[in-house]
């Protein structure tokens, strides 16, 4: 099911790239059935394990960028 999901956000972060200068307006202009995808797919992520803790991104930043 998770590769199903990459695939669908994948399609719809191609298909609607949009020219919107706000934020705000880009957001509004997704399917709300995409969103409802990709928050089931990071929902499956978690629960899976494959997530990153908040707490570890600054750390594993720094690591792939070389940085202190």
């Amino acid at each position: 099911l998770g590769d199903v999901y990459k695939r669908q956000a994948n399609e719809a972060a191609m298909a609607y790239e949009s020219s919107c200068r706000n934020v705000d307006d880009f957001i509004a202009s997704l399917p709300k059935e995409m969103m409802r995808n990709l928050v089931d797919f990071a929902i499956e992520e978690q629960r899976a394990g494959h997530c990153i803790p908040n707490s570890q991104v600054d750390e594993m930043i720094n690591l792939r960028m070389g940085w202190k």
